[in-house]
């Protein structure tokens, strides 16, 4: 920061606040650090462009999630990832809770789901999006949010009640 140019340091210290979290935001909706740098920095040179008017909004944050997302939906759609659900592979004994933390169940539970559906759980719940500031990120209606969030969260269910399962069938054998 030099204090010659007050909107770059204002933008500096928004980008130091912002950018581990972006990165967390989109390794857990499916990006792999080898091309997440690549969404980071498109993502605050995007920001950076329309950065006086960025920063008036309500929640200038909202602004890079959103952009954050599409860069990701682009990615997703050129090689990098796959954007439709994972098949259902039989849980593997590593998947096991007394095998792995709850949080690598969790994450791996989140693997399984389609990309639109990790990214509404991880802004909803991990990023505290509202539901409206969601579908404004990913560029979707409220009630797709809703729908993909409700779906998610059965999904999730599912899948951590199957884990359960395995386990108390494990224990009792």
């Amino acid at each position: 920061m030099n204090g010659d140019d007050p909107e770059a340091d204002e933008f500096a210290a928004f980008f130091r606040q912002h950018m581990n979290t972006l990165r967390g935001y989109l390794i857990n909706a499916g990006g792999d650090a080898s091309f997440v740098d690549d969404i980071l920095q498109d993502t605050f040179l995007a920001t950076k462009l329309y950065w006086g008017k960025v920063r008036d909004y309500d929640k200038p944050e909202a602004y890079l999630y959103k952009v954050a997302s599409r860069q990701l939906g682009r990615y997703s759609k050129n090689r990098y990832l796959r954007t439709e659900p994972h098949a259902e592979p039989p849980i593997p004994a590593t998947f096991r809770a007394d095998a792995i933390t709850m949080a690598d169940a969790i994450r791996e539970a989140l693997e399984r789901l389609s990309l639109r559906q990790r990214q509404v759980i991880l802004l909803c719940y991990t990023y505290g999006f509202t539901i409206k500031e969601t579908a404004k990120i990913l560029s979707i209606a409220e009630g797709t949010v809703k729908r993909c969030r409700s779906d998610a969260l059965s999904r999730l269910r599912a899948i951590m009640a199957d884990v359960n399962d395995s386990d108390e069938g494990r224990s009792r054998g």
